[in-house]
């Protein structure tokens, strides 16, 4: 996570990735260069880097927009295509992926309609059976 240096905070590679996807999913169809530039004080090359890398694993597919200064988005576009790369580069994207999708996505489906119902429930009915959650397998989609 980011550590604090007086009033500036340092933010890890993928911490600062994810603050830029972040502003793709609230800004559905463009994101300004400027709104980036205020909310992530980076150099352009990084920020190019960074989509890149957004774009790589599959969470977002922008083009940027001279005449309007801000990167459009096109949604439906962004896939994940683990052939492209390897090594330690496909770890990171993979990561980063994991990781936006959970932002995106519930982990447990189940659990809102259990809440919603008032049912008490186990642990062992967001996790599926019984046998599943004593070898640690899970039922995420």
């Amino acid at each position: 996570m980011g550590t604090w240096d007086k009033d500036i905070i340092v933010l890890s590679q993928v911490e600062r990735q994810l603050l830029s996807y972040e502003l793709f999913l609230f800004n559905e169809e463009s994101v300004a260069k400027e709104l980036i530039k205020r909310c992530i004080p980076i150099p352009e090359r990084m920020l190019q880097r960074d989509l890149k890398h957004l774009a790589e694993a599959g969470l977002i597919c922008v083009r940027y927009s001279r005449k309007e200064r801000a990167y459009i988005q096109h949604p439906g576009e962004a896939c994940f295509n683990p052939d492209n790369v390897d090594g330690k580069r496909l770890l990171h994207l993979e990561r980063l992926r994991r990781i936006g999708l959970l932002m995106t996505k519930p982990c447990f489906p189940g659990l809102k309609n259990m809440l919603d119902k008032g049912e008490g429930g186990e642990y062992n009915e967001y996790l599926g059976t019984s046998e599943n959650a004593m070898m640690g397998k899970s039922t995420f989609v």
